[in-house]
């Protein structure tokens, strides 16, 4: 008879969690973090915008390759067995992500850019980096299952959260000059069973999908309007 009082204490202790503040990852490098800072209208958590920047000029984007470099070069991967794979492993990574804001651009309903193999006058660069990504240890997942008045329900992750974060430049198509940046740190979606957890970078792919998605919204964006962060938590367990 208890049980449904307690399932309602796991979506509360989940939602709960999901609801905490994530703080920024400190800046690579990749972009000029002293430059950023929190715009409300905006779903990142750093920002920089040229001053005088006319967007409708702009009719296409190209989706540079992903930089790695940065995550290659610290040491989140050591805490997990798949170190010797970081490489190969941060390549597909790379390329999922450049693959998603590709996809995300072309399925804009409102055609707002056109993808492009080769940017020149009134195309945008989006040169993206991912800066922080610790894999998920499947093995590690499955021990945080907790039996709940006897049900194998995951209440809250018991670990360290996994975090995702980039940074961004976008540059003018035609003399390069950098027109805006962005900086943005995650950590997994909190859910009551995520099958995500017993993959290498389902949560990762989950996070990448919300920030294309911000983009292409972004691009399109009214003034005055504001596009919102996508929710740190997700019903489906899928």
């Amino acid at each position: 008879m208890k049980k449904p009082h307690s399932l309602a204490c796991c979506f509360l202790l989940v939602f709960f969690a999901a609801g905490c503040a994530t703080p920024p990852a400190p800046d690579a490098g990749f972009i000029d973090g002293s430059k950023t800072s929190k715009r409300e209208d905006l779903p990142f958590q750093k920002t920089w915008v040229l001053k005088g920047t006319d967007w409708k000029v702009y009719k296409g984007i190209y989706v540079a390759p992903v930089n790695t470099s940065y995550v290659l070069s610290s040491g989140s991967w050591k805490a997990v067995a798949r170190y010797g794979n970081a490489e190969e492993d941060l390549q597909k990574e790379a390329k999922y992500m450049q693959d998603t804001f590709i996809k995300a651009f072309q399925e804009d309903p409102n055609k707002r850019f056109n993808v492009v193999k080769t940017p020149s006058a009134g195309d945008l660069i989006l040169e993206m980096a991912i800066v922080e990504l610790t894999p998920n240890s499947p093995a590690m997942k499955a021990a945080e299952f907790v039996p709940i008045v006897g049900w194998g329900i995951k209440a809250v992750d018991m670990a360290t959260p996994d975090y995702v974060s980039f940074e961004a430049r976008i540059r003018d198509g035609a003399t390069g000059e950098i027109l805006a940046t962005v900086a943005d740190r995650r950590k997994a979606k909190a859910a009551l069973v995520n099958v995500q957890d017993y993959t290498w970078f389902g949560h990762a792919d989950a996070i990448i999908k919300d920030w294309a998605k911000e983009f292409v919204e972004i691009a399109n964006k009214r003034p005055g309007q504001v596009v919102k962060r996508a929710a740190g938590y997700q019903l489906k367990p899928w």
